[in-house]
């Protein structure tokens, strides 16, 4: 199937317009709402100012990493189209067909029939090579999948960071609290994990396996950190009742 009709057929309509091109929220709304707080923050505890830096920098990051991904999928510029499956491997043998056929089924998209065709047709080659290539067009809809809920997610903590600071200037320590635990548990204080995870996920050399893998983990963690504080959102002309400027968009183009 053509890339650009994966990923028409595949990512929200809200973040994209009639010419497949990404559009989502700025990270930088929020180090523009954070600068024009930092005054008051300061007056609180000025160890603050550095976590909220930090929630900055991931949300840069993340951004960036979401329109690099979204870029190297329209480019078609994963190079491999290999599944690794040497963990399944013993002494040059797999050793349970049946956890390859569902990997195969659960990261392609592929129907049980085509997955269980691709496994016993290349027993020999996966064990010699610790994998199979599954050759021909690549199908992009699975990590296309991954990448809306990662933009969904991406854009509630952006929300969700604007809370943060919104609720420490009124004094609500209970919800500016629980907006704290919630980025404490994701990692994003911990420079070092934070690191590991937007390099794996920027690094441009990566397969679409180890793309897909990283997503999928990063995604389940941000979904249970969020929970009930998960925000609703809106897109274009969105506007925060608080009182903050109308969000801006950041658009990328293929």
């Amino acid at each position: 199937m053509d890339i650009q009709l994966q990923v028409k057929n595949t990512i929200d309509k809200r973040f994209l317009n009639d010419n497949n091109t990404l559009e989502i929220i700025s990270s930088e709304n929020y180090m523009k709402v954070l600068k024009s707080n930092q005054n008051k923050i300061i007056e609180i505890d000025r160890d603050y100012v550095q976590k909220f830096v930090k929630i900055g920098g991931y949300l840069k990051s993340t951004q960036k990493n979401i329109f690099n991904i979204y870029e190297r999928i329209l480019n078609d510029d994963f190079n491999s189209n290999f599944i690794d499956l040497s963990e399944l491997i013993r002494d040059g043998e797999l050793m349970n067909p049946l956890v390859a056929i569902k990997y195969i089924k659960d990261h392609t998209g592929w129907k049980l029939k085509e997955s269980k065709e691709l496994i016993f047709n290349n027993l020999i080659s996966i064990g010699i090579n610790g994998g199979v290539d599954l050759g021909g067009e690549k199908n992009y809809e699975p990590i296309l999948q991954d990448l809306n809920q990662h933009i969904i997610s991406y854009q509630s903590l952006v929300l969700s960071s604007f809370k943060m600071i919104k609720s420490l200037d009124e004094d609500d320590m209970i919800t500016f609290y629980e907006m704290y635990e919630l980025f404490d548990k994701l990692g994003i204080f911990d420079t070092q994990w934070q690191k590991s995870m937007l390099e794996k996920l920027g690094d441009l050399t990566s397969t679409l396996e180890d793309v897909s893998t990283s997503l999928k983990s990063l995604n389940s963690t941000i979904e249970s950190g969020l929970n009930d504080l998960i925000e609703e959102i809106s897109f274009v002309g969105y506007e925060i009742s608080s009182g903050f400027d109308t969000i801006s968009i950041d658009i990328r183009n293929r």
